[in-house]
């Protein structure tokens, strides 16, 4: 499999690459949309990770999901691939339970999925949860088109491996052509993209 970049870790947007011996984009799951939601940025400003907070009453968020959803992160970086999909899998089954469902940020956490199952080699797997990341945002007002771009350059690594070669050569075209015009300064992720792109054998 084509050794690629980690692109994004928990950043906030126009975020900044970063390398890692990864065979995948594997932080792409984690990118600017992370703290975007009011319950990932409670990860950040909570005083404590070990403060209890009660699902039950309004206005708090579940510690364990967050924690869980993060550990996920660590565990992946460790090369705990099974740990951190049972760690993200656990946040994403919460997120469903809830009332009303936070759909973004079920999207974020199967993105997160996505790369850490195409480094297990689950490719099926990893497209459907990249896919339906994608259309999650894609179907909310307004487009957190960053968060789209970032997931089409995962997506289309994905197709690579699974040699859906003109399907991964669209999705990285796509995510290329929004980088270039929106933030043309990032050069560092247009070259990561770039190499992405080159790694797709052409027509």
């Amino acid at each position: 499999m084509f050794r690629t970049p980690v692109l994004f870790a928990f950043t906030s947007a126009p975020p900044s690459p970063i390398w890692s011996k990864c065979k995948t984009p594997c932080n792409a799951g984690f990118g600017p949309s992370w703290r975007s939601s009011a319950r990932r940025r409670a990860f950040a400003s909570r005083p404590s990770i070990f403060a209890g907070a009660s699902p039950k009453k309004p206005g708090w968020i579940s510690n364990v999901d967050i924690d869980r959803a993060a550990r996920a992160l660590i565990r992946r970086d460790q090369g705990d691939l099974p740990g951190a999909l049972a760690d993200i899998t656990y946040s994403i089954e919460w997120g469903l339970k809830q009332l009303p469902v936070d759909e973004r940020s079920v999207a974020i956490d199967r993105a997160a999925r996505a790369s850490i199952r195409q480094q297990q080699g689950d490719l099926p797997g990893a497209l459907a949860d990249i896919g339906y990341s994608i259309e999650c945002i894609l179907n909310q007002a307004p487009v957190d088109e960053l968060s789209v771009a970032i997931w089409r350059y995962l997506r289309a690594s994905i197709l690579r491996d699974l040699l859906q070669y003109p399907e991964a050569r669209e999705e990285i075209a796509a995510a290329l052509s929004w980088y270039e015009a929106s933030l043309p300064g990032d050069t560092r992720t247009i070259g990561l993209m770039q190499t992405i792109r080159d790694s797709i054998p052409g027509e």
